[in-house]
């Protein structure tokens, strides 16, 4: 983790016990990801946030009713802007924007 960086409060356990969901800036300084680490510590933390914007942070995460998917809230694209995301628990696929654009002002 970089000088400052840090994991932010709240974080979620999987359904199934075996991972957790967190939001944390350990690859650059001041820039909230979302990722997903397994809690037997076979495997080292695996980013689920595509890549964010300059200025861009994930805001907050919630898991999907049906636990294969991550929602996050992020200003990803344009910084400013939150949008809500989607993304499979277990990475395996690339994130997605779900359209209901909000602008923090």
């Amino acid at each position: 983790m970089p000088a400052g960086g840090s994991v932010q409060a709240g974080f979620l356990i999987s359904a199934d016990g075996r991972s957790a969901l967190y939001r944390a800036d350990p690859l650059t300084n001041n820039v909230v990801e979302l990722f997903r680490v397994s809690l037997d510590e076979r495997s080292a933390p695996q980013r689920l946030s595509a890549d964010l914007v300059a200025g861009g942070d994930v805001l907050s995460f919630a898991v999907s009713p049906d636990l294969g998917h991550v929602l996050y809230l992020a200003d990803q694209r344009i910084d400013g802007t939150d949008e809500l995301f989607s993304v499979p628990l277990d990475g395996a696929r690339s994130s997605r924007s779900i359209p209901c654009p909000r602008s923090r002002t």
